[in-house]
């Protein structure tokens, strides 16, 4: 047998542990933990009570809607509300008859081109008559000769929205919203409503009419004469000192339809009136003279006849941290920077972003 001296063993030995080293991974173990976290979740509500008119509102009329907010999720928010308001006419067809499509009533009071209106609060007394408070609001339409011109282009808002607590909901022009002079805590409601209601200018202008007289010489009942058979003559009236109106001149449409022909005094009375009329058409004895004066819209001059009101209120819900609220609120849609009231900015300051909760972000919007 052949002998093997210790050396050449060792040799072979650790050639053979190397051999098999190589073979070997290196010791890897992973190891995971699971650390359970949950999120609560932003909800809120745009409170409102309001039961919309079945009925034409009248002028001077007082509608209750209010507005409020609440807080329905589990951490702090801060909000935010504002009333944009518009007024549309339902457009007609050829035929005069309503399609599905409307048309806006301009108003040069809207700021900016958007429809967000002045608002008013019932505690300004520069809206009211006599400084009396009880007394409803009168809108102002600098520019009007007259309450019924027909035209809106100089008009203020017509529909005053009564607000609530003032002290609560602070108003920022630079952006149009009312902020809510607090944080709002998980399952908070504001304590003062942003709204209370609205109420329609007792002087709203419902449009220019003008006054369209007609005469028929027949027989029979006024109820009988055909539509096309009335003949359109001209009335001049004349208001008195005394507030009366009075009839001072009648003229009749020659044949071109154009052109008129003046009646006067026939019957040298002193006065211009029906006899005249029917003097001057030699109505015979067995017929009778119809009259009838109609009142119609101006197609050019309706204001605010016929027209829809909307009150769009909207309200923004932001997490109460610093970091939320002014990316939230101190940038327009454009990216320019708005500043906020002086109270709210101190609110924000005044947040410990540790207290407060993870991230959230709510808009809601109501008509």
């Amino acid at each position: 047998m052949k002998k093997w001296n210790k050396k050449a063993l060792a040799l072979l030995g650790l050639g053979a542990a190397t051999l098999v080293g190589g073979t070997f991974a290196y010791y890897n173990q992973t190891v995971s933990l699971d650390n359970p976290l949950g999120t609560g979740k932003y909800e809120n509500e745009l409170v409102e009570d309001y039961t919309p008119p079945t009925e034409d509102v009248k002028p001077g009329a007082t509608i209750a809607k209010k507005v409020g907010a609440k807080n329905t999720g589990d951490y702090p928010v801060m909000v935010r509300i504002r009333m944009d308001e518009k007024w549309t006419r339902v457009v007609l067809d050829a035929d005069g008859k309503p399609t599905n499509q409307t048309t806006p009533v301009e108003s040069l009071s809207q700021t900016n081109g958007s429809n967000n209106l002045p608002i008013f609060n019932i505690a300004d007394t520069a809206y009211n008559e006599g400084n009396d408070q009880q007394k409803l609001w009168q809108a102002t339409q600098p520019g009007d000769e007259t309450e019924s011109n027909g035209l809106t282009a100089n008009d203020n808002t017509v529909v005053r929205k009564n607000l609530g607590d003032s002290t609560k909901w602070i108003y920022n022009a630079a952006d149009g919203y009312w902020y809510y002079y607090k944080i709002l805590g998980k399952g908070e409601t504001t304590d003062g409503n942003l709204l209370e209601s609205i109420s329609i200018a007792s002087n709203i202008d419902l449009g220019h009419y003008t006054q369209k007289d007609y005469y028929y010489v027949g027989t029979g009942e006024k109820e009988a004469v055909p539509d096309n058979a009335w003949t359109e003559y001209k009335v001049t009236r004349t208001k008195g000192t005394d507030g009366k109106t009075w009839v001072t001149d009648i003229e009749l449409y020659n044949d071109d339809k154009t052109s008129t022909t003046s009646v006067g005094d026939e019957n040298g009375d002193g006065e211009v009136n029906a006899i005249d009329l029917a003097i001057a058409l030699n109505v015979p004895a067995d017929k009778k003279l119809f009259r009838k004066n109609e009142s119609i819209l101006d197609e050019n001059a309706k204001g605010y006849a016929d027209a829809n009101y909307t009150l769009m209120v909207t309200s923004q819900f932001v997490q109460a941290t610093p970091d939320a609220l002014k990316t939230a609120w101190t940038k327009d849609a454009e990216g320019n920077t708005v500043a906020l009231p002086a109270e709210i900015q101190a609110v924000i300051d005044s947040i410990n972003a540790d207290t407060v909760g993870a991230t959230g972000n709510s808009d809601s919007t109501t008509p």
